[in-house]
């Protein structure tokens, strides 16, 4: 939507020093977006307001939190976690490294310590650390080699929307595709419609409609059955893209897939 900040630069210069202090740079060459490092800087974004709100811990570190130092005050912490698989098992274990539990509950479903990797109407926050996070990796592959067209495997939208901020951030003429699999391509529908569709919490996520209505080139549906992984789905849409004649994509330019 026209006019709507949804990953402030501000937020994202916070995140990329707070990442940069317990996370090796990201590898430009890799094409894999490492859900640890979101679940790992949400996580210690929200356990560290849960010490200060109590009084416990007033300013904790990320990577004192990760190395277990406030294990003891964490003791009976639970953290309910929602959205993809891939972000819950990497919240575990980013959880269990500080020493809180974790528990998923169902996209929509209220709870005071919530982590997810997509939002829903009255819940932004957490999701949009998520994907600073994903931002954060998106820039080292962008800033080593820009390709001209990016194509980003996802299934909420969080890293997809991530790339555009960060495309137009660095005021790159690279078209962003957004790679979904077939029956649940929300995206293509919403662009075709310009709303989105109704869909049960989180299942499209609100804050990456918000950037993705504006700024995604083209949206594809991909057939899943032999492409379950992120990667592989936006693969395979990247050689779909080789082989066809998209109005607006110039042939032959280099195209980058990552999920």
């Amino acid at each position: 939507m026209p006019g709507i900040v949804v990953l402030p630069d501000s937020g994202f210069r916070r995140a990329s020093a707070a990442i940069a202090s317990w996370a090796a740079p990201a590898d430009p060459a890799a094409s894999c977006i490492d859900p640890w490092i979101g679940a790992a800087h949400a996580v210690t974004r929200l356990l560290a307001a849960e010490l200060a709100r109590r009084g416990d811990v007033l300013a904790a570190a990320p990577a004192a939190l990760l190395a277990g130092e406030h294990r003891a005050a964490l003791d009976g912490v639970t953290i309910a976690v929602a959205g993809s698989l891939s972000f819950r098992a990497a919240l575990a274990e980013a959880a269990q490294r500080c020493g809180a539990a974790s528990r998923t509950v169902p996209a929509g479903e209220e709870h005071p310590l919530l982590l997810a990797d997509t939002s829903w109407p009255g819940f932004a926050e957490p999701p949009r650390d998520v994907m600073q996070a994903q931002r954060w990796q998106v820039a080292q592959i962008l800033a080593a080699d820009p390709p001209d067209v990016l194509v980003a495997a996802d299934g909420a939208g969080g890293l997809a929307a991530a790339a555009a901020v960060q495309i137009r951030a660095q005021r790159l003429p690279t078209r962003l595709v957004v790679a979904q699999p077939e029956g649940r391509a929300w995206l293509l529908e919403a662009l075709a419609a310009g709303a989105l569709p109704e869909l049960p919490p989180g299942e499209a996520s609100l804050l990456a409609w918000q950037e993705l209505e504006r700024s995604a080139f083209a949206a594809l549906a991909v057939p899943a059955d032999s492409h379950s992984e992120p990667l592989a789905l936006a693969r395979a849409a990247a050689l779909r893209l080789d082989g066809s004649a998209l109005p607006g994509l110039q042939p032959g330019g280099k195209t980058r897939a990552i999920g």
